[in-house]
């Protein structure tokens, strides 16, 4: 169980902060594809 919290906060943490941003973004539990998709916008996580 604690292993999948810390992905699970950090998909709801990316996902808040594209949310911010006004980005869109796939709605997908996959952390790996999520941060590849932010990635690719060319934006900044911090």
């Amino acid at each position: 169980m604690i292993e999948q919290v810390k992905p699970q906060a950090a998909e709801k943490y990316l996902k808040a902060h594209m949310t911010f941003r006004k980005m869109e973004f796939p709605f997908i539990h996959n952390l790996e594809k999520l941060v590849e998709f932010h990635l690719g916008t060319g934006s900044d996580i911090s």
